[in-house]
C-alpha cells in the first residue's frame, strides 16, 4: 500500500505515476517501478496517520461488488501485469494493458 508515503512531487512525476489502466494492483506496480529507477521514499508509521478500508463508495469497496466488482481472474491478471509492467515508464512508452476474459 503507499497510504503513508512519502515522494517528491517531481520524483512520482518523473516516474510516470500510477497507472490508469492496471485496476488492481496499481499501487504494487507503481513501487516496483520507483524502486527499480532508484528513486527514494520514506514511510509514515501506522502510528502517525489514520488508514480507513473498507468505506462506502470507496475504490476498493466497489471492487467487492459481486456484479460490478472484480473476480479473481482479473485480479490475478491485473497482479501478474504488475510484475511486468513496472518496467515500462509511461512517460516514456506507452502500453495498453486490458484485461479479457479467456473463453471456456
Amino acid at each position: 500500500m503507499i497510504s503513508g508515503g512519502i515522494f517528491k512531487t517531481e520524483d512520482y512525476l518523473e516516474s510516470g505515476g500510477l497507472k490508469s489502466d492496471i485496476k488492481l494492483y496499481f499501487n504494487y506496480e507503481f513501487l516496483l517501478r520507483f524502486i527499480n529507477d532508484d528513486f527514494k521514499t520514506m514511510v509514515i508509521p501506522k502510528l502517525g496517520y489514520k488508514h480507513l478500508t473498507d468505506r462506502e463508495g470507496s475504490l476498493f469497496k466497489s471492487y467487492t461488488d459481486p456484479v460490478k466488482g472484480i473476480k479473481r481472474e482479473e485480479a490475478i491478471f491485473f497482479k501478474n501485469a504488475a510484475k511486468k509492467e513496472y518496467f515500462f515508464n509511461p512517460n516514456i512508452i506507452t502500453r495498453n494493458i486490458k484485461y479479457s476474459p479467456t473463453a471456456i
